[in-house]
């Protein structure tokens, strides 16, 4: 009793036969029956069985995880092997791909849908290879065809040489390593450098432009040529993507300011 109030409570002992007990007592009062003297529920075991019942709850708490781990492990494994992996050999291919390594190809085993996914990959990746080829093969005949012409032809991106034909290099008197990524002003004197960027603008703002400019140029060795030059703007003005041709005038120059000064002669006559 606690305050004359029997609570509940636990023991232990050891019986005749040396084994280990453990009890339990609490106090049974119902409170409507008005009982005189208190009922008591006493509960003993042996302490092996009371803690098997706890160990079997233990370890089979500890099996069930194991097992839901084991499932979320497999499971894992499986949807790797059938989305996660095919995935990234997907990326991997496209990686590859911007690269440049044309007609990269992949293989997956998965799911319809993300086997479909790759089959589209491996069309356009083929696809690509066999544009590439075309393109390669159409500059390579654009080259020839350029390289074969005897007028000076030029490419020009944001106002720098981007391409020359021989004849173009021949005219101007420099090796193409040096020519390359040049600006255009570098090719003229400095007091026409204005006059060189106001027609460029001009050819820039007017995709129709269509109309010879001659100009004086400087050759590496430091003399002077005329040359015409017919320039057309090949792609939007914000890429800035000019070509054009351009031949050596300067007999032509010399031959009308021989006949200018002889009509002079012969009007002062």
């Amino acid at each position: 009793y606690i305050n004359g109030t029997l609570t509940n409570t636990s023991f232990s002992f050891y019986d005749e036969a040396d084994v280990h007990q453990i009890g339990f007592v609490s106090l049974f009062d119902d409170e409507n029956k008005n009982l005189a003297d208190p009922f008591l529920i006493v509960i003993v075991q042996p302490k092996d069985e009371v803690y098997s019942l706890i160990n079997y709850v233990i370890i089979r708490d500890l099996l069930q995880l194991v097992a839901v781990t084991s499932i979320i492990i497999l499971v894992s494994l499986f949807l790797s092997g059938r989305i996660t992996q095919p995935i990234e050999t997907i990326i991997d291919g496209a990686g590859r791909l911007s690269q440049g390594e044309m007609g990269v190809s992949i293989s997956v085993r998965s799911w319809e849908e993300i086997e479909s996914i790759a089959d589209a990959f491996n069309r356009m990746s083929q696809s690509l290879l066999e544009y590439t080829d075309k393109i390669k093969n159409s500059e390579q005949k654009y080259r020839t065809l350029v390289e074969d012409i005897d007028e000076g032809y030029f490419l020009l991106d944001h106002g720098r040489i981007h391409y020359a034909n021989e004849a173009a290099l021949q005219l101007l008197g420099f090796p193409r390593e040096e020519a390359m990524g040049k600006h255009i002003t570098d090719f003229f004197p400095k007091d026409m450098h204005d006059r060189i960027l106001k027609e460029y603008t001009n050819l820039l703002s007017t995709p129709e432009f269509d109309k010879s400019i001659e100009m004086p140029v400087r050759k590496k060795t430091g003399e002077h040529l005329f040359l015409e030059f017919r320039p057309k703007l090949i792609s939007e003005p914000e890429k800035e993507i000019v070509a054009g041709l351009f031949i050596d005038v300067s007999a032509r120059k010399i031959r009308e300011k021989m006949l200018e000064e002889y009509r002079n002669f012969l009007e002062m006559k």
